[in-house]
């Protein structure tokens, strides 16, 4: 929940519309907590995989780890944190979706039955959404299926012949999914987010009215390194994405500590507990606009995943018959 809160805070407070360079820092951030815990102070081994189960393994988690970010964060970009949790509520159902292609196991039909009031309270929760973006919409759902995609996949190197920590399993994917996506993040974004810090850090009142797209002046870029210095420049343009990185990681580790112990499917569930109170929170912190029938959808999407939590463990997964 706070990582949504504080990539929100980013693009609406300090109007830094760059999605994937967020993504970017908070890879970057986690390659480098990694390299600081397990070479410098030496926390824990660091584990290393032979090409080809790196290639095999590691690489399409990365893609899918990337993938998700960048699809989250662009649908963040353009629909309410409201709006975002109602259609991530999907997930489980993506997730089930995406397990039985990669693993041939599927959900039984009382566990399947429970999801259909999670697409209902989508549905019902987008229908009169007075925030309606369609490449929001779609970028959230795409980012659903890469999220089970990410879970499915990397369940096979925490459980089984890998055995590898939450941590462990950071340190190999956050380095190939920032290479996978500073490129585009340079020639996508680039120019434009190296004119907001440089505008952001010359005059932390210009905010308001920040437009990115301006091309930065000589004294603005003098300007922006005296500002920097400050202890409010630092504040503003340094501690805030890198407290948007550290929250980032404390989410992966927690999500892949949870993710040993269970399933893909019930991950994503658990996730959805939260959407009542994250949507609740973002309402309050951010003024979007929403209607009852709104509140009706996300309230069906989750008690949903609350009945298919509640489900005995053994009506959950079947192994597919024939596949």
């Amino acid at each position: 929940m706070a990582t949504i809160l504080v990539n929100k805070f980013c693009f609406h407070n300090l109007r830094f519309h760059f999605p994937v360079t967020l993504t970017c820092v908070h890879l970057l951030f986690q390659a480098l907590f990694c390299v600081v815990s397990m070479d410098v102070l030496q926390w824990l081994p660091r584990k290393r995989l032979d090409r080809s189960a790196y290639l095999q393994r590691v690489v399409p988690i990365a893609a899918a780890f990337a993938a998700n970010i960048a699809a989250g964060n662009v649908s963040l970009r353009h629909v309410p944190v409201s709006f975002n949790q109602t259609i991530k509520s999907l997930t489980p159902l993506t997730t089930a979706m995406v397990q039985y292609e990669c693993t041939r196991r599927r959900l039984t039909v009382a566990a399947s039955l429970s999801l259909v009031p999670v697409v209902g309270g989508v549905a019902l929760g987008s229908a009169t959404e007075l925030s309606w973006h369609t490449w929001g919409f779609f970028s959230g759902v795409i980012s659903c299926f890469f999220t089970g995609a990410k879970f499915v996949l990397s369940h096979e190197l925490l459980r089984g012949q890998y055995m590898l920590t939450p941590l462990q399993l950071v340190s190999l994917v956050a380095p190939a999914a920032t290479v996978m996506l500073l490129p585009l993040a340079v020639y996508s974004e680039g120019r434009a987010a190296y004119t907001w810090f440089v505008r952001a850090g010359s005059d932390p009142q210009f905010l308001p009215t920040l437009d990115p797209t301006t091309p930065a002046t000589a004294a603005m870029r003098a300007a922006a390194w005296i500002h920097l210095a400050s202890p409010a420049g630092v504040r503003l343009v340094v501690l805030m994405p890198l407290f948007s990185g550290l929250v980032a990681l404390l989410l992966n580790i927690t999500s892949f500590a949870v993710l040993q112990r269970t399933s893909s499917v019930t991950v994503t569930i658990a996730g959805n507990l939260k959407t009542c109170l994250l949507i609740g929170w973002s309402i309050l912190l951010f003024q979007n606009p929403v209607t009852p029938l709104n509140l009706f959808g996300c309230v069906l999407a989750v008690l949903g995943c609350l009945w298919h939590g509640l489900l005995p463990r053994k009506w959950h997964i079947e192994e597919a018959k024939g596949g």
